[in-house]
C-alpha cells in the first residue's frame, strides 16, 4: 500500500495518521442520549445554539447520531476512561474547579466499581 496518498491508514490494527484524516471532522458539545441494546448502541450527540439565560432553556440541536455494536460501544467507553485517568493531571489543568470535582468523581467511581451499584443516569436507557 502506498501510504504518501493515503492520509489515515489501518496497518495491522495500528492507526497511523500520515498528515491528516480523509474522513469529516465532527464536532459536538455534549450528548443527549445513550442506548444500550442486546446489539447496538446507540448515542445522540447535540451543540448548543441558545444557551440558558434566566429567561429562557439552553437549546440544543442534535448534529449525529452514531449507531455501533454495543461490545464496541462499551470498548469504546472503557478506553475512553482509562486514557482520561492515564491523562488526568494533564485534563485537570484545563478545568474549572466544579469540572474538576465532577471528573475526579467519575474517575474514582470507575476505578473503584462504584458505579456499578449506581442506577444508570437520566440519559441512560435500555432497549
Amino acid at each position: 500500500m502506498n501510504t504518501d496518498k493515503n492520509f489515515d491508514v489501518l496497518e495491522t490494527e495500528n492507526f497511523f495518521l500520515h498528515g491528516r484524516l480523509s474522513a469529516p471532522a465532527h464536532f459536538v458539545e455534549g450528548f443527549t442520549q445513550v442506548s444500550f441494546g442486546s446489539s447496538f448502541a446507540k448515542i445522540l450527540f447535540h451543540n448548543v445554539i441558545e444557551h440558558k439565560t434566566a429567561e429562557s432553556r439552553e437549546s440544543r440541536k442534535t448534529e449525529q447520531y452514531l449507531t455501533m455494536p454495543t461490545m464496541q460501544a462499551i470498548e469504546l467507553a472503557h478506553l475512553l476512561l482509562l486514557t482520561a485517568k492515564h491523562a488526568q493531571a494533564h485534563v485537570m489543568a484545563g478545568l474549572n474547579a466544579g469540572d474538576k470535582e465532577k471528573l475526579r468523581a467519575m474517575l474514582n467511581d470507575f476505578q473503584s466499581g462504584t458505579a456499578a451499584d449506581s442506577p444508570p443516569p437520566d440519559k441512560a436507557v435500555s432497549g
